[in-house]
């Protein structure tokens, strides 16, 4: 991957790898500290979490990133993951999909203290951690510098449906959040109108 972002002289300041790309891996080694400031826009697939917090490292002028994550760390604390990093202070656009099923709230909000001047957030995901369907909880770790906020997120959840009125209730009257549930009532598809994303994703027509 160092490769790439080093091509021609470093003058690169765009790559984009397609959906259908395989996933990439960026290895620890002696230049891992020698940073790519030409990059400015980056599409990727990356194979685990761990790698996200290197590339902000490698990566310190990105002013749009998309990034698609397959698995979570099985570590206790993933927010470590992302403590001591210089913030991505040109970073204005980011979208962020995680493919692995996992509670994800402290981890989104650990990368999004990463990005002070951020303008436009979407992320897609599968969950059963309630803090990230819940309006109050998910708004309260957005930046303050966020104009437009988008996500798909597939919740999977044990209770009643009256937990889904609750839920629907803790979102602001500006937001338009819509759902849907799948066959068997076991996941709750939760997502804005409109709704935009780079990576392949599939909707369920609402009930």
């Amino acid at each position: 991957m160092r490769k790439i972002f080093a091509s021609n002289n470093r003058r690169l300041r765009l790559v984009s790898f397609d959906n259908d790309s395989i996933v990439l891996n960026l290895s620890e080694d002696n230049d891992e500290n020698i940073p790519f400031p030409n990059i400015q826009e980056l599409k990727i697939n990356l194979d685990s979490i761990q790698i996200l917090p290197r590339l902000f490292t490698l990566l310190p002028n990105p002013q749009r990133l998309h990034a698609c994550v397959e698995k979570s760390s099985h570590e206790e604390d993933r927010s470590k993951l992302f403590a001591n990093l210089s913030p991505l202070i040109y970073l204005t656009d980011f979208q962020l999909r995680f493919v692995d099923f996992a509670e994800m709230f402290d981890t989104i909000a650990s990368i999004l203290n990463q990005m002070p001047f951020l303008e436009t957030f979407t992320f897609d995901l599968w969950t059963n951690d309630e803090r990230l369907v819940n309006g109050s909880n998910l708004i309260s770790m957005l930046p303050s510098s966020l104009k437009q906020f988008h996500f798909l997120i597939r919740y999977y959840f044990s209770e009643a449906h009256s937990q889904i009125d609750h839920l629907l209730k803790s979102w602001p009257n500006h937001m338009r959040v819509n759902y849907s549930l799948n066959e068997d009532d076991s996941c709750l598809l939760f997502y804005t109108m409109p709704w935009l994303f780079t990576f392949n994703y599939h909707i369920s027509k609402d009930k």
